[in-house]
């Protein structure tokens, strides 16, 4: 007998109202409301549900205990003993480190296979299980963040080979072969995509799925994500999970008894996994579509081309969500520095050049000095279009004069009369001496310690007091200057990018931002000519530059100021950029003066070519000297025939007789 549309509604109504109550209150309605009514129905309906019960209790009583408490207290005693052991490896030559992380390590791995069948073959406890992978992630965390103990260094926690073999019934249904806890990571979003796509395929608490993702995205990060969905792999290329292929092939030999029909609806994207059935396997997409939106709501957050091209990847119309993404992208780049450098990374790997010139007129004032990088690329990219060479050497020229002016900015707070006008003038003075002049050493000394920002001599109180009880000075305290480096306490701890703006504000990378500006222009078409102008301006603006020696002098002075750190870098940047300037200026002049000088010399060969006065006579050849038959050493003289004007020889021997070889 059907049950009528009334009796449907009621039903529904009662499951969705017995849902929303806690664990106990449904307990207690169980206990107090529905058992009983197994006594007032017909005892054949009460044998079928008694039936029921005991089917269920004989599928599930092989289910695996989770038991998150009890795994918490075991986990975290091994954790606080390996930090005892931490403290006491520091005076003591041996430590059980490598033991203790072995020992957490084999106790996750046994307990990832007691999750993966409860949520895969039971299809049952999905929240404990969720919770029990949190954790994992969170010790994962907790390991990868342990620095080297007692003077070790983490090599044996990085690179911790790990095992890890699924097994389903006795048969190996997935083997990793990881590298150091920071892979489990790989494991744990394996099992997280199962979970998934049976909580879709039993159609239990799907609603919960996207407050998961969340969760994944707090403990791993947004990229865990796209990872979940292709098993944890780090590859998005159509194929199977990037296992070793003996160990693929032996997942497969231990799957053909269980999917030995027909696989054509298999296909090679890694959207799958090999010991999906069909039911399982038509998840996906649903998890996918998920994940996907998940994405994309982070993206209106914080926009990024990392997860531009994530999106990209894992949506089923690339061209239509790719369209939705820019237009979400035009609408929030105004809104941040963030923002705007997230667009022009986009559009430039997407080669608008339209679109960048126009978020550049728009919102460049947004743009911080460390997002030089993004800019760069940027105005490089400008410059390869034609239409946008010349907006992109304007560009490239503000950013260089910007810098420049940063760095003579950061100078004057080390050498703080430096611009003064008897300053200037001293300087002027010590640039005409000669380099060999005995008195310009000196006097670049003088100059320099006269320009020097002064300090004080005393160390601050307090100071004094901490290096009387043995305490180190910070850097920065040395001097006991007021300039003292904020940052120098914070630097101890471990780096922390939140303080990246302060870093910024305080310890400029002035070298790095000038030289990849440098290269930039280099790069360009007209860019010499720009660089001319720039070292043009620098000179003008500090002289000096001019010369090596009153740099060096300068470089030498801020060596021992260590909070200066990031001015001596820049200062080191801008002068061997001024070298190679010169380098060039005076090849060039080298250049110039031997080609004008084989203009001067071939110019003299043509004019002498013209005054030369008329060939002279040719000079009279030798006489022809003949033998004469039967006179073997006796030889005739006869006029050459081209000389017939020559009159008779005036020689005083006879004709015919040759000098020395008539001698007896």
């Amino acid at each position: 007998m059907r049950p009528n549309g009334s009796q449907t509604l009621t039903s529904a109504s009662f499951m969705k109202l017995y849902n929303s109550l806690p664990p106990e209150t449904r307990q207690s309605l169980v206990e107090k409301k529905l058992a009983p009514l197994l006594d007032c129905v017909p005892k054949e309906r009460a044998k079928k549900v008694m039936k029921s019960v005991n089917l269920l209790q004989t599928r599930y009583s092989d289910v695996p205990v989770l038991d998150l408490r009890a795994k918490k207290r075991e986990i975290n005693g091994l954790l606080d003993e390996l930090a005892r052991d931490g403290k006491r490896a520091i005076v003591r030559e041996r430590s059980n480190r490598d033991e203790l992380l072995a020992e957490i390590v084999d106790s996750i791995v046994s307990w990832l296979n007691d999750i993966w069948t409860v949520v895969y073959d039971y299809n049952v406890l999905f929240d404990e299980a969720h919770a029990c992978l949190l954790y994992v992630a969170e010790v994962l965390n907790m390991l990868s963040s342990i620095p080297g103990i007692g003077g070790h260094c983490r090599c044996s926690i990085s690179h911790l080979s790990i095992s890890l073999a699924i097994r389903r019934r006795g048969k190996i249904i997935k083997k990793f072969s990881l590298a150091g806890p920071r892979g489990i990571d790989r494991a744990l979003l394996w099992i997280w995509r199962d979970l998934f796509v049976s909580m879709f395929a039993k159609g239990k608490h799907t609603e919960k799925i996207p407050e998961m993702l969340a969760d994944i995205e707090e403990y791993l990060n947004w990229e865990a994500l796209e990872l979940m969905l292709y098993g944890g792999s780090k590859c998005r290329a159509p194929n199977y999970e990037d296992d070793d292929e003996g160990v693929e092939a032996d997942a497969e030999a231990c799957l053909q008894d269980e999917f030995s029909d027909d696989d054509s609806w298999r296909c090679q994207c890694r959207l799958h996994a090999s010991h999906w059935s069909e039911i399982i396997n038509d998840q996906r997409t649903a998890l996918r579509d998920l994940v996907h939106q998940h994405l994309v709501n982070i993206f209106e957050l914080t926009p990024s081309h990392a997860i531009f091209t994530s999106i990209l990847a894992i949506c089923a119309d690339p061209e239509k969500t790719e369209a939705a993404l820019l237009n979400t992208l035009s609408h929030i780049a105004g809104t941040s520095a963030d923002t705007l450098v997230a667009a022009l990374d986009i559009h430039g790997s997407e080669g608008n050049p339209a679109a960048l010139v126009a978020l550049l007129d728009d919102h460049s004032y947004l743009l911080r000095p460390r997002d030089a990088p993004a800019l760069q690329a940027t105005v490089t990219l400008l410059s390869e279009f034609s239409a946008f060479h010349a907006y992109a050497l304007q560009l490239a020229e503000r950013e260089l004069l910007d810098t420049a002016a940063a760095v003579r900015a950061a100078v004057r707070t080390a050498f703080s009369r430096v611009e003064h006008t008897a300053s200037v003038q001293a300087l002027a003075d010590i640039l005409k001496l000669r380099s060999d002049n005995v008195h310009r050493r000196p006097r670049i000394d003088a100059w320099v310690e006269s320009v020097l920002t002064p300090g004080r001599t005393a160390l601050h109180p307090m100071a004094f007091a901490a290096m009387m009880m043995g305490f180190p000075l910070a850097a920065g305290m040395e001097d006991g200057g007021d300039d003292m480096d904020v940052l120098a306490y914070l630097d101890m701890e471990q780096p922390d990018p939140d303080l990246e703006d302060l870093r910024w504000e305080f310890r400029p990378k002035l070298r790095e931002r000038f030289e990849a500006w440098v290269g930039a222009v280099m790069s360009m078409r007209a860019g010499s000519a720009l660089l001319g102008r720039l070292y043009a301006k620098i000179l003008e603006e500090m002289p000096y530059f001019k010369t090596s020696d009153v740099a060096d002098e300068m470089l030498n002075r801020l060596g021992e100021r260590p909070n200066k750190t990031h001015v001596l870098e820049a200062v080191e940047g801008v002068l061997t950029f001024c070298k190679t300037q010169r380098k060039r200026i005076s090849a060039r002049a080298e250049k110039r003066r031997k080609n004008e000088a084989k203009k001067a010399v071939a110019a003299e060969a043509a004019a002498a070519a013209g005054s030369a006065p008329a060939p002279a006579p040719p000079t009279p050849l030798p006489p022809h000297i003949t033998q004469r038959a039967g006179y073997p050493f006796s030889v005739i003289t006869t006029s050459h025939p081209s000389n017939p004007a020559a009159g008779p020889s005036s020689s005083p021997f006879p004709a015919g007789i040759g000098g020395m070889e008539d001698v007896d």
